[in-house]
């Protein structure tokens, strides 16, 4: 497996499910990280609340290309 980077973080795990299946569905393979502590917590601001999106470093450009004509 390819080196995983930080794309985005967020707070609401539905956008962070949205930008997931935004980025899947144009082949880019998406991971989430602390999903669960979202839910546990409820919402938070800090940096150990927050949802990781990752994914492959190969795919930065071909992602940053996704979501600036998409969202």
């Amino acid at each position: 497996m390819d080196e995983l980077i930080t794309l985005e973080t967020f707070t609401n795990a539905f956008e962070a499910e949205v930008v997931k299946g935004r980025l899947e569905s144009e082949g880019v393979k998406a991971y989430l990280f602390n999903e669960n502590s979202v839910y546990t917590l409820g919402f938070t601001v800090n940096e150990a609340g927050e949802i990781q999106l990752k994914i492959n470093a190969k795919d930065l450009d071909k992602a940053k290309h996704i979501l600036e004509k998409n969202l």
